[in-house]
């Protein structure tokens, strides 16, 4: 009896720290624009308990657009925000103080995935002429997550570069991949932007093709600084030390996928399996798309000058709104050079 007691006094024990623990941690929600690569490395770290090592409870939520990802942290849905530097600065533009304090991915990996069939109709070939293939969608139905963020301004710009405004082609709003998709199989719209899993996806299953893609047609934009995490520069100010330690993590998470790929992807997935209650990615379309994206991932917390000079250019970002109006490097430019550990 006074064995099965101390056995009961040692379990309530552990259950009483394990609950002081996670009472401890300190509660974090990151808002995403999807449930995407451009996001890895803090679903890695989530999956990793690097947050946790951190004495962080981070969730991660995918609300669907850069622009819910500024309101949700304009509005305090979220405490951080992982979005493109085009919807920050749009954010910091209209009154909102808002900074970006490390990166998430470089480059600017969109795809303009047409539907089936669609360039024999307008007599182009993938590996043409790009002002033809701009040309070809004059008139045409483009679905994208978000008009007024990243998406659409590929779009727009395609069409500039191609001597067109920006009314000729018609843009719709589907914020998620699988509604996306569905349209172009079911020929709804023309074509799409997307990112992986999208054209991997739609060539896989035989009803979709790449029409542009952004690293062969546009190589300059391989290199700029596009996905950052940024928070209201209040709540920088306000709480430095937990920022640094999500840095930390997020950090970990980084160095993890330029050091051990498989590791890190299938942590990534493992994360995408949890959030579709179970299912699982292909791994043939798993391993396509990690490999699509490994160039672009970012292999250092802070944003780089060259970087911020290339997606100023791309996004048109207006000069009132300069670089150390937009950012905060300091505590990236810390865990940068600290020891990995």
């Amino acid at each position: 009896m006074l064995k099965a007691r101390v056995v009961w006094l040692v379990v309530a024990l552990i259950s009483s720290i394990g609950s002081q623990a996670a009472l401890a941690a300190e509660q974090v929600r990151i808002a995403v624009s999807s449930t995407s690569l451009f996001f890895a490395s803090a679903y890695v770290a989530k999956q990793m308990r690097y947050f946790e090592d951190n004495g962080l409870d981070v969730t991660v939520v995918d609300v669907g657009s850069g622009s819910n990802v500024i309101a949700s942290v304009v509005g305090g849905s979220a405490e951080i925000g992982g979005a493109g530097i085009r919807n920050i600065s749009q954010g910091v533009a209209k009154g909102q103080d808002l900074k970006a304090f490390g990166s998430s991915l470089k480059g600017f990996p969109n795809f303009l995935v047409v539907r089936k069939g669609f360039m024999d109709e307008v007599g182009v070939k993938p590996d043409g002429p790009l002002t033809a293939r701009i040309a070809s969608l004059r008139g045409k139905t483009i679905a994208v997550n978000d008009i007024g963020g990243s998406a659409g301004d590929f779009v727009r710009e395609l069409l500039r570069r191609g001597g067109f405004g920006d009314r000729d082609a018609a843009l719709i709003n589907i914020s998620s991949t699988p509604g996306r998709l569905a349209a172009l199989k079911a020929k709804r719209v023309d074509a799409l932007v997307g990112y992986a899993p999208e054209p991997e996806t739609a060539m896989l299953e035989g009803y979709g093709e790449i029409l542009i893609d952004s690293a062969t047609d546009i190589p300059e934009i391989k290199s700029i600084e596009y996905i950052m995490y940024f928070a209201r520069a209040a709540y920088l100010q306000e709480k430095p030390d937990r920022i640094e330690r999500l840095t930390r993590a997020i950090a970990k998470a980084t160095r993890l996928m330029k050091d051990d790929t498989t590791t890190a992807r299938d942590a990534f997935f493992a994360q995408m399996t949890a959030k579709a209650f179970g299912g699982a990615t292909d791994p043939k379309l798993a391993e396509l798309q990690w490999n699509n994206m490994r160039p672009y991932f970012a292999t250092a917390m802070a944003i780089t000058d060259a970087g911020m000079k290339g997606a100023r250019a791309f996004f048109q970002i207006p000069d009132n709104l300069p670089d150390d109006v937009l950012i905060d490097n300091s505590l990236a430019r810390r865990v940068d050079a600290m020891p990995a550990r």
